[in-house]
């Protein structure tokens, strides 16, 4: 995942470049030619990009990829998340943890008294196999067996 820090250091090293503040939006610009420009939430870069070639770019990956705002369709610019969808789901569902799991904790040592260590085993054990079968490959990207020709 990239950060502004990642964009700042990439950018900053290119020769003439200078960042500047603007309506909350980092950008980083050569004379009056902004190529880079990262939201104030660090969520999305905007970035110069052929007018030409953008459709293709968004259809190849949807999930990071975004035409730019109407107001920005006539320059040769595009659109991109910095912070993955799976990111944030992660992030929630840890948030979630946090605050109920402590509930769940206690309210099990009261109900099961020492037998919930067994319990805790046995999520685990669960929680492993199941982030297993989710980080699998899918089929259509395994290799395929070579043919003897």
């Amino acid at each position: 995942m990239a950060t502004l820090d990642d964009v700042r250091e990439i950018a900053l090293a290119l020769p003439r470049t200078t960042e500047h503040l603007i309506r909350d939006h980092t950008k980083f610009r050569v004379g009056r030619l902004v190529y880079a420009s990262v939201s104030a939430d660090e969520e999305r870069i905007g970035f110069g990009f052929p007018k030409e070639e953008r459709v293709a770019l968004v259809a190849s990956d949807p999930e990071k990829f975004m035409m730019p705002l109407r107001r920005d369709e006539r320059y040769n610019w595009i659109r991109a998340r910095l912070r993955s969808q799976y990111l944030g789901a992660s992030q929630s569902v840890f948030a979630l943890g946090f605050s109920i799991g402590p509930v769940i904790g206690v309210l099990g040592w009261h109900l099961l008294g020492r037998q919930v260590w067994w319990w805790c085993g046995v999520a685990v054990v669960i929680g492993l196999v199941t982030a297993w079968y989710g980080m699998r490959p899918a089929r259509d990207e395994l290799p395929s067996p070579a043919v003897p020709g």
